[in-house]
């Protein structure tokens, strides 16, 4: 039993397992407070929207994040793009979000 290695723990569960630890989505602003852009928003609109996210009275316990990603599976990338579209990250460009 000694030369068995563990399986690797796919995303959704590697993310499931971060939720039952604790760590949760609260920060995320919600869709009334954010809309969320599309991948066809222009530049402009893009701007304009992470600027607004700058711009409101944060905590100085609030972060900002860019989410970066390369990834060639492009059922794995599209599934990552809607749950961090459904968790209200902002779209900047196809692989790059804000949160």
């Amino acid at each position: 039993m000694a030369g068995k290695k563990k399986k690797e723990p796919t995303f959704v569960e590697k993310m499931l397992l971060m939720k039952k630890a604790g760590f949760s989505h609260r920060g995320a602003p919600t869709e009334d407070a954010m809309p969320i852009a599309g991948p066809l928003d222009g530049l402009r609109e893009r701007i304009k929207k992470i600027l607004d996210i700058g711009n409101r009275n944060l905590k100085a316990t609030d972060m900002l994040y860019f989410i970066m990603y390369d990834i060639e599976n492009d059922k794995v990338r599209a599934q990552i793009a809607k749950y961090l579209i459904k968790r209200g990250c902002l779209r900047v460009q196809k692989s790059i979000f804000f949160a």
